[in-house]
């Protein structure tokens, strides 16, 4: 398991870069720290797994946090949002209701060489995992430098992705 109580951790504060080993260190760092996100976040995802991002305790800081600043983004950018929809996840019923808050696309076919899976939280902590089939990896709760270098990437990737329009089409 984790190499530290990641509880105690304060986003833009705590820096250091600590191990990820299993599919609840993931889920718990990442709940962390959307819970302490006051402005955005980006996940690039490949498909955005169920038993980490499909849970009520998320859903419910995403709309927290969407909530308590009008100005709040999230962003997803996942390989295939189809996937999504078929299988019922509950950020897309979310994305719905809040869709000037979130924004979903679908990588481009350019990037499919990307096998990471990363998240960002308010331009300070990432939580980062070199192979998304995997849940070895690390995070940081204030790794400034890391996480532009990350979101640099991110919005090249984003800026050539799809819009994810016919999600909120297939729906009506």
């Amino acid at each position: 398991h984790m190499d530290i109580d990641s509880g105690k951790l304060r986003l833009a504060v705590d820096g250091g870069e600590h191990k990820l080993n299993s599919r609840t260190d993931n889920y718990r760092v990442f709940l962390q720290m959307l819970q302490q996100s006051d402005n955005c976040v980006d996940i690039f995802s490949l498909h955005l797994d169920h038993k980490l991002y499909d849970r009520t305790e998320i859903i419910a800081q995403f709309q927290r946090l969407v909530r308590h600043n009008p100005h709040a983004r999230i962003r997803l950018l996942v390989r295939h949002p189809r996937h999504l929809i078929a299988d019922g996840h509950r950020i897309i019923e979310l994305y719905r209701r809040l869709s000037s808050y979130i924004e979903i696309r679908q990588l481009a076919e350019t990037c499919y060489g990307h096998l990471e899976c990363f998240s960002l939280f308010d331009n300070r902590g990432i939580l980062y995992r070199a192979n998304a089939e995997q849940f070895e990896g690390w995070f940081s709760f204030n790794a400034p430098v890391r996480v532009k270098s990350e979101t640099v990437c991110c919005n090249e990737a984003w800026d050539i992705s799809l819009r994810c329009n016919e999600i909120r089409r297939l729906y009506l």
